[in-house]
């Protein structure tokens, strides 16, 4: 049962951080936020990804070796980085004036 229980918010926080990247992806566009919303959009997406195919990872097939290689793993973390950065470097330039929307 508390296996169960788990998956269940395991499963919605995952759809949760979908969603909030997905929001932000249409707030840039709609509501004209401009690229700091874009670019977290794509960052929760991306972390929307990685929580699935380690989710996939756990379970026997296919998923499985292509997970469990080390280059793999360092991209994933690389990926999940450089999008931090990505946030962090487009907030400051914002900050600064030096970046408009």
């Amino acid at each position: 049962m508390k296996d169960e229980s788990n998956s269940a918010i395991a499963y919605s926080l995952q759809g949760l951080v979908l969603l909030v990247g997905i929001a932000l992806l249409i707030a840039s566009y709609r509501l004209n936020w401009g690229i700091r919303a874009w670019i977290s959009g794509i960052f929760f997406i991306n972390l929307f990804v990685q929580t699935v195919l380690l989710s996939l990872a756990r379970i026997q097939g296919f998923w499985q070796p292509f997970l469990q290689n080390i280059w793999v793993n360092i991209a994933m973390i690389a990926s999940v980085v450089i999008l931090l950065l990505a946030v962090v470097a487009i907030a400051l330039l914002h900050g600064l004036g030096i970046l408009r929307n």
